[in-house]
């Protein structure tokens, strides 16, 4: 028994030199694989980052130029029958017809002397006033068209951003005759269209009628 002693205790000694020596290997094996496995994961994802990346913005490229493209044919086709609808207007018999009388009723405004220099000198500080309060500095340099614009901007009983309701004013002329006649039209024609301000045109001599929420004009340009 005692001879076999020692050589059973060398046996033992030695496998347990051998436990540790397999656990460390193994564990540096297991620690190669799990650092390879997180590489090739690390990659396979940056990978899959940068072409989900490159897809989403060329998805979003192309989403926006859609959408520029639709938004273009939108604002085309706006214009293009607020075109026909303006050219349909113009050409309108009744439109031509209060076009020749508002240029008539405009010259003969005040050709009898209807008002004298101090009223006019009234109206012109009126006008001037309220452009000074309302926009900034302007006066019309013509007095007929100061005229008119005392009796349906600065005279105008209704407020700004209403003037438009002013269908005659009180001043007894041709002109408010006319207005009266044609403004209820041409405010409707301005109102279902949405326009802010709806000018009509005459080409020789320059004149305007301008019918809007601020302003009722007829003056030469």
């Amino acid at each position: 028994m005692s001879n076999e002693w020692p050589s059973q205790f060398t046996i033992f000694i030695l496998k347990k030199v051998r436990i540790p020596i397999k656990l460390k290997l193994r564990t540096k094996l297991l620690s190669a694989f799990l650092q390879v496995s997180i590489l090739a994961t690390s990659i396979t994802g940056w990978q899959g980052y940068r072409s989900a990346k490159t897809a989403l913005k060329e998805t979003t490229f192309n989403a926006l130029t859609a959408v520029r493209e639709t938004k273009k044919r939108q604002i085309e086709t706006y214009f293009h029958q607020i075109r026909n609808q303006i050219i349909t207007f113009s050409e309108d018999p009744s439109v031509v017809e209060a076009m020749k009388q508002f240029k008539s009723a405009f010259h003969d405004v005040n050709s009898k002397g209807e008002f004298s220099h101090g009223q006019i000198s009234e109206f012109t500080e009126a006008v001037n006033d309220y452009y000074g309060n309302e926009f900034g500095p302007y006066l019309p340099e013509d007095e007929k068209t100061i005229t008119l614009q005392y009796f349906y901007i600065a005279n105008n009983p209704n407020k700004t951003g209403f003037k438009d309701n002013l269908d005659m004013a009180g001043d007894g002329s041709k002109y408010s005759e006319i207005h009266s006649k044609f403004h209820p039209f041409v405010r409707n024609y301005q109102k279902r269209l949405g326009f802010t301000i709806f000018s009509l045109w005459i080409r020789k001599p320059a004149t305007s009628f301008t019918a809007s929420s601020k302003r009722l004009i007829l003056q030469p340009t």
